[in-house]
């Protein structure tokens, strides 16, 4: 399990502590301290794996070497209470090979210290007791250009301009001033005495104003007026700030997620407390001395005590993890519910539009509503809760608001140009309907009347039966396929109500299972005597514990509409029939797929054989064809395809005609002209 762990502590003189000392221990070396001679031999220490000294950008080569580097810190801190060294301690991941944590550790040094200007000596300590950990060092004191250790102090003088003002400034500070306007206020003494008190001027003011002729400055008295305190340097003020300490601990966590992400690992740690991350547990107890006793075998009270505070943590956090599983699903099932309403809702208008299709007005005004919903639709965002949801459509998988969006866009779309055939449609019908003058049954008449013989044609009553019976077949076929190109041709089914049939079947066996058990423990616990205190608040902690799942899924039945359990089978069967014809929807827009190239070579066939009957013999076979319409009466796309049926009838015999007459008219010209 992933571990966070991440302290600062800081090693100086005032505790009896040595850097070199320090550093002997943690690299498992002997070092020599040559401020106090003493030398530290640790190299029988087992457990170090890895050592390592990471410099700064202008830290000497030399410093690579671990007795220089920490002599050399030992040596410019002269107080005997100076700091000498910050260490961090981590808790490395047992999830990584000792290559992954070298490279989370170094990246670690090089964003929080190296870059900043400190100075690293890491060492990587791993007993194979799990409980692997690294020790990371870090000076105290920033270096200048030259690689010369900056003072931790800097004296503040009281400086002074031309016009009598004062002003602070550290030694750096009044270097930089431009054409020396500020200048230090030194010690002058009247007549040279140094028992008179001094008067602090200028070297200017003492040089020009006559006031002070008489004041000179003494040998060995020449301290310039300054601040009472000392200024702390700001860079050494910001690696000691509680600002600097939080961002190394976040850091830390930070690097770790950033690795467990790139091994693909489910696994996240997290500097925050408990309290912190909103998380309620109950932390354990230190138990000191008692870890060496618990590791020999031994029992301690404290062992016991954190035995138990662990068991009812991992009580706790199950309940967690499902009660936060519940409330994701929850949201998931809630997001599922408001795209059904958008689907049911095209749907419902779908279903109307055939009603409507002889009344323009009505058409018109579910055109205009359609054209709402398209723009609304293509406005819809992704939320929060679809990030990352994905769909399974013929056994692939899907965005989910990718999907459902343009499904919905898909059925308006499909809508509206539905809607707008039966609009067209009817503006045909306006048309043609001064030109029909006694319809297409009138117009074949015209037909037979400009071929008909002289005489009265001899009808062929076998042949006409015949013929009849093959046209009607192909027309029909020609119809068929028309009024399915007219229809979907792709269709996505909305897969939340088979999903949500599962979830309905699943929770409510699981309620019902959690309510035996809470009968079965509240049985249990009234037996108990009356001094079987502890007994039963361990059964009452189960049975409170199963109360809270219960509760959860009964939240998640009344979230899927649910909200007597009695009814879950009838809810689930419900879901499933919405399922079946959503799943019906799709088979038929694929048996829809090339319908219209059908169509075409239904027509092509439904011509040809129409045009090889006789024209003495065609007004029969088209008035007993019609006895054979196989398609039922009422239905607008029928009617639609119908009439097409019709209408290219009757221009494919005028054209036919048209030729004939033109022949003829060829025929004859070639007879005048011989």
């Amino acid at each position: 399990m992933a571990i966070y762990s991440c302290e600062c502590k800081v090693f100086g003189r005032a505790k009896g502590q040595s850097a070199v000392g320090k550093a002997a221990y943690r690299s498992g070396e002997k070092l020599t301290n040559e401020y106090d001679g003493m030398t530290h031999d640790y190299t029988k220490k087992g457990g170090v794996v890895y050592s390592e000294i990471m410099l700064c950008e202008n830290a000497p080569k030399e410093y690579q070497d671990r007795v220089t580097l920490w002599n050399a810190v030992e040596k410019v801190e002269k107080d005997n209470g100076a700091r000498l060294a910050r260490e961090y301690r981590v808790c490395l991941q047992r999830e990584f090979t000792l290559e992954e944590n070298i490279e989370v550790v170094r990246k670690y040094i090089k964003e929080n210290f190296t870059d900043k200007g400190m100075i690293a000596d890491y060492s990587i300590h791993d007993k194979n007791d799990g409980n692997p950990h690294a020790h990371i060092m870090l000076t105290m004191r920033p270096l200048d250009e030259k690689g010369k250790w900056q003072a931790k102090m800097e004296k503040v003088y009281i400086c002074k301009n031309a016009a009598g003002e004062e002003k602070e400034f550290t030694a750096k500070e009044l270097k930089s001033q431009p054409n020396g306007e500020w200048e230090k206020q030194l010690p002058y003494y009247k007549n040279g005495n140094v028992k008179s008190r001094p008067v602090y001027l200028t070297k200017t003011q003492a040089e020009s104003d006559l006031k002070y002729k008489d004041y000179c400055r003494v040998k060995g008295k020449n301290d310039p007026k300054k601040s009472k305190e000392d200024r702390v340097n700001p860079i050494i003020q910001q690696w000691d700030s509680t600002e600097t300490l939080n961002s190394c601990r976040e850091n830390w966590a930070k690097i770790n997620n950033e690795k467990f992400e790139e091994k693909g690992l489910n696994i996240r740690i997290s500097h925050l407390s408990l309290k912190e991350q909103g998380i309620d547990r109950i932390p354990t107890i230190h138990e000191g001395a008692a870890r060496n006793m618990e590791k020999r075998g031994i029992e301690t009270e404290r062992g016991n005590i954190n035995r138990e505070i662990k068991q009812a943590n991992g009580q706790m956090q199950t309940i967690e993890i499902l009660e936060k599983q519940t409330q994701k699903e929850i949201a998931f099932i809630r997001e599922d519910i408001s795209w059904n309403r958008h689907h049911e809702e095209i749907a419902k208008i779908e279903e109307q539009i055939p009603k409507a299709a002889g009344n323009e007005k009505v058409l018109l005004s579910v055109q205009a509503g359609l054209l709402k919903l398209y723009d609304k639709a293509k406005l819809i965002e992704p939320t929060k809760t679809s990030e990352g949801r994905t769909i399974e459509i013929d056994g692939r998988k899907v965005p989910y608001f990718e999907y459902h969006k343009n499904k919905l866009v898909g059925d308006i779309s499909f809508a509206q140009d539905k809607v707008k055939g039966y609009i067209d449609m009817l503006a045909q019908q306006r048309q043609e309907a001064p030109q029909e003058q006694g319809g297409f049954a009138a117009r074949r008449e015209v037909f037979k009347q400009q071929e008909a013989p002289q005489e009265k044609p001899k009808i062929d009553t076998a042949y006409v039966e015949r013929m009849a019976q093959q046209l009607a077949t192909v027309r029909n076929e020609f119809v068929r396929e028309t009024v399915n190109s007219h229809e979907r041709t792709n269709y996505q089914p909305n897969p939340i109500y088979a999903r949500q049939a599962n979830e309905i079947e699943s929770i409510a066996k699981t309620v019902a299972e959690q309510s035996r058990t809470i009968e079965a423990f509240k049985a249990e616990r009234d037996k108990l005597g009356m001094f079987k205190g502890k007994e039963k608040k361990e059964i009452q902690g189960k049975i409170d514990n199963f109360e809270r799942l219960r509760r959860s899924n009964l939240d998640k039945l009344k979230a899927l509409g649910v909200s007597d359990l009695s009814k879950a089978d009838e809810a689930a069967k419900e879901k499933r029939t919405l399922a079946a014809q959503e799943q019906e929807k799709a088979q038929a827009a694929r048996r829809n797929e090339g319908a219209g190239s059908r169509a075409e070579e239904a027509k092509k066939v439904f011509l040809e054989v129409a045009k090889r009957i006789p024209a003495d013999q065609r007004q029969t076979v088209l008035e007993r064809m019609e006895q054979y319409n196989s398609h039922e009466a009422g239905g607008m796309e029928v009617f639609k395809a119908e009439i097409e049926a019709r209408r290219v009838l009757d221009s494919a015999l005028k054209e036919q005609i048209q030729d004939r007459e033109h022949e003829k008219t060829k025929v004859k010209g070639r007879g005048r002209t011989d």
